[in-house]
């Protein structure tokens, strides 16, 4: 708020995909791509971080931020 009005708003969802195979394979990674199109087209901006793999659940793990100002 300034001065009693909205001035700024933000929109941030973080988004935790899994799979048991790695984000390199050809079905991962156009998932990612129409997630990204998705929301891209509806106005978000998307961030990818780096894949982890986690030895608990022998799953891979690749986190995603979108965000949205209006």
């Amino acid at each position: 708020n300034f001065d009693n009005d909205d001035f700024l708003r933000e929109i941030m969802v973080a988004i935790d995909v899994f799979s048991k195979r790695s984000f390199d394979s050809k079905e991962n990674n156009d998932l990612l791509e129409t997630l990204e199109n998705i929301f891209r087209d509806n106005g978000f901006e998307v961030e990818f971080a780096d894949e982890i793999y986690e030895t608990e659940t022998s799953l891979f793990h690749y986190p995603i931020t979108i965000f949205k100002l209006y």
